[in-house]
């Protein structure tokens, strides 16, 4: 048994002077949940992430696609948004870059629509409101809804990918999109308790 543990094939990790097994998530529910719970570590502290999936209809009423969260990070002294998408690599490729090539596609259509699914979570949820404030805080912008029509209706939103394990095949469709996204790969590691790293950033975008 013990031999059998020093020849193991498991990926690993150095973290912290330590060598650590790599383990896969569950399931994608799984992995969407440590992405809510340490957005502040995947993102960054100087970011609010929003946990909504919600669908977005575009002027003529068509329905689109559903982003899995949306992300404000500051950027200086000037917010930016993100549209985020969380993968598991299990998922075909391809699939992954017609969904945003769709959020791309209908995002200026369905302006009106997330800025009110963002207003609606920040009155209905405390945490978000508060981040937001701090926030705020930083901007030149005197109020929430105007930070919101700033980063929706003035400028381009960003893209993120976050996923367990991002392959070439996977980076080379992002590339071919209009507005290729960050890639962010977060890993489970196998130690107690287990910690989340955040293991690769890289893309386009700065966040």
């Amino acid at each position: 048994m013990f031999s059998s543990l020093l020849t193991s094939n498991m990926p690993k990790i150095l973290f912290n002077s330590r060598l650590h097994d790599l383990a896969e998530f569950e399931s994608e529910e799984e992995f969407e949940r440590v992405v809510v719970r340490f957005s502040d570590v995947i993102f960054g502290d100087k970011t609010v992430y929003f946990d909504v999936k919600r669908r977005i209809r575009s002027k003529k009423g068509l329905l689109g696609a559903i982003p899995d969260g949306y992300l404000i990070s500051l950027i200086g002294s000037y917010p930016k948004l993100f549209i985020v998408e969380n993968e598991i690599s299990e998922h075909d490729e391809l699939d992954v870059g017609q969904q945003l090539m769709k959020y791309q596609a209908t995002f200026k259509e369905g302006q009106y629509d997330t800025k009110r699914i963002l207003q609606q979570e920040a009155k209905s949820n405390e945490f978000v409101r508060k981040a937001l404030q701090r926030l705020l805080k930083e901007t030149p912008f005197p109020n929430i809804s105007e930070l919101l029509d700033d980063i929706i209706f003035r400028k381009e939103p960003g893209y993120i990918v976050v996923i367990d394990e991002a392959s070439e095949r996977l980076r080379e469709v992002l590339k071919a999109l209009r507005s290729p996204p960050e890639v962010i790969e977060v890993k489970k590691v196998l130690i107690h308790p287990w910690e989340l790293i955040r293991l690769d950033s890289r893309g386009s975008q700065d966040m």
